[in-house]
């Protein structure tokens, strides 16, 4: 059975990302200020954000 681990979002604007996130339900699980932020969605689903740029790209 496949079991995925890891889901990673890159977001040009992280702020207004987690305010959507927060009035979709989702719970943000990281402390302020830390990156990448995590996220629970309502389903269970754990998840980050990720600002565009932060990890580099062959």
């Amino acid at each position: 059975m496949a079991r995925m681990v890891h889901i990673a979002l890159k977001v040009e604007d992280l702020e207004a990302s987690v305010r959507e996130l927060l009035a979709t339900g989702c719970e943000i699980l990281s402390p302020p200020g830390e990156l990448p932020v995590k996220f629970r969605d309502p389903t269970g689903v754990v998840a980050e954000l990720v600002p565009v740029g932060r990890y580099k790209t062959p």
